[in-house]
């Protein structure tokens, strides 16, 4: 069977790369180098301010890419030794692990088919609520992972050190490993919505019942800012000189603070994104070795409804029309995926594009700025049932729009004009296929735990490539070519 090549083409470095520090600024990094050089332990004291006694209720959540994810580590907390007061965070079984002394011990450890934090190296958004007389939740990248019910019981106060990367009772065992950033205390329980709806935006500080907020931008070694006025300073413990580096936490530029819906894609997150906003997304090729595994892209709308003919392409088809809701996207590094947009989800309370015109005549614009005209960014592959599919668009900053017209969109300037692979098959394949080559390039093979499982050189022309070792299961295929870089799915049966 012959199918469709899905193409990336990263054209234009210094075009694409988005900036050259990330929105999240700096992370709190803890260097396992270091402690087995000279076993030390490292973690942020924040002092023991009332602020962060917390009691009746509360919310702590923070992003988080740590050497390991597995075993018994403490992530942050405030307690003492006698265990009957205060609160721990961290994990256990690849959960999040919360223990709250009210004085009795109330814990969460696990919980049956939830939400797991994923693979070491990638970024992870971990939250717990506690909620007396209600639960308490564990979430992990905004997704339920395990839950408990609860008697009536508060934290009992004490005045123990709130401390960052370590066991807080000795502040020298279970030390955790790896990189923290955006980590917040409430004096509440948010809901699994307000959660959701903040973790890819960096805070104000003003919000209410914020407690405590570190972010680590503009970081000393002896002065860490509490971002909520509370005056809950950080002071790193045994700083070795590379405690601030910078971060790549899933976090959206100042803009996306303003958007509606704010969703993330990126390594480790749920795979597809599935929204009821109009966009949804398929994050192809994102495990392949070409993408790193901290590129992300976060995107989020405008809340606009029905459609507009302002601001089209100048070259744009005869009948051209456009979504009048626009999609923000901030992306960092270089990630790709297969855009899904549902018309009837993107139109909101107002008309919805046509949906029965062949695919070839609907669009996807983008424009760098929220003013000025679009430009096309792909042409679609497949409409069915009222959804537009674009395969393996490159995410960059910018607005995107849909749009449909009378004839066809014309594919000049876009991303498949400097294709280096014009045709691939069979696929799915057996014990080989052959691949049409427009430049001397090299081709790399993937399995789905990311390992290369084949390196190719291929040359101009038709190229045979044996797979006659290769086990059954889904592939990614890679053609590079300098900075070209090609990526398609194979199946091998």
């Amino acid at each position: 069977m012959k199918t469709k090549l899905y193409l990336t083409i990263l054209a234009g470095f210094f075009s694409c790369f988005t900036m050259a520090q990330s929105p999240a600024g700096e992370a709190f990094f803890i260097d396992i180098n270091a402690f087995n050089s000279d076993g030390l332990a490292r973690f942020m004291n924040c002092g023991n301010g009332d602020s962060l006694g917390l009691g009746d209720e509360f919310t702590i959540e923070l992003w988080m890419r740590l050497d390991d994810y597995v075993g018994n580590q403490k992530i942050l907390g405030k307690t003492n030794g006698n265990f009957n007061s205060g609160y721990i965070i961290g994990l256990q079984n690849a959960k999040p692990y919360v223990e709250v002394f009210t004085p009795t011990n109330m814990e969460l450890v696990d919980g049956a088919g939830g939400a797991s934090i994923p693979l070491f190296n990638y970024w992870c958004h971990m939250a717990v609520t506690y909620h007396p007389g209600d639960s308490i939740v564990g979430y992990v990248n905004g997704r339920w992972s395990n839950s408990r019910s609860l008697p009536s019981l508060t934290a009992a106060a004490n005045t123990n050190d709130f401390v960052l990367g370590v066991a807080p009772w000795d502040m020298v065992s279970f030390q955790s490993f790896g990189q923290l950033d955006e980590v917040r205390v409430w004096s509440k329980a948010l809901t699994q919505d307000e959660v959701k709806s903040t973790m890819h935006t960096q805070l104000t500080g003003s919000e209410d019942r914020l407690v405590g907020y570190w972010t680590f931008d503009g970081a000393t070694p002896s002065s860490i800012s509490d971002e909520s006025g509370n005056g809950a300073t950080g002071v790193p413990q045994n700083p070795t000189g590379n405690d601030f580096p910078d971060s790549r936490a899933v976090l959206g530029s100042s803009t996306m603070s303003s958007m509606n819906n704010i969703t993330g894609v990126w390594n480790g997150s749920i795979n597809p994104i599935n929204t009821d906003y109009g966009i949804s997304i398929d994050k192809g090729n994102f495990a392949t070795t070409t993408i790193d595994s901290t590129d992300y892209s976060v995107f989020g709308h405008d809340g606009e409804s029905g459609t507009s003919i302002t601001n089209l392409p100048a070259d744009a088809p005869t009948g051209a029309l456009r979504t009048e809701r626009e999609w923000y996207f901030t992306t960092v590094g270089w990630p790709s995926a297969d855009i899904y947009a549902n018309l009837a989800d993107a139109a909101g309370s107002g008309a919805a594009l046509n949906d029965s015109k062949p695919a070839t005549q609907y669009g996807l614009l983008r424009r760098t700025t929220s003013t000025g005209t679009f430009t096309l960014e792909r042409i679609a592959s497949t409409v069915t049932s009222g959804i537009v599919i674009f395969d393996n668009v490159q995410l960059k900053n910018g607005y995107y729009s849909v749009a449909v017209a009378d004839a066809d969109w014309i594919s000049t300037g876009i991303n498949e004009a400097n294709a280096l692979v014009s045709s691939m098959f069979p696929n799915p394949a057996n014990d080989m296929f052959y691949i049409t080559a427009n430049d001397q390039s090299t081709l790399i093979i993937v399995n789905a735990l990311g390992q290369t499982v084949k390196t190719q050189q291929i040359s101009y022309g038709s190229n045979e490539v044996s797979i006659a070792n290769l086990a059954s299961g889904n592939y990614n295929i890679t053609v590079m070519n300098g900075e070209r870089i090609q990526t398609q799915k194979l199946i091998v049966e």
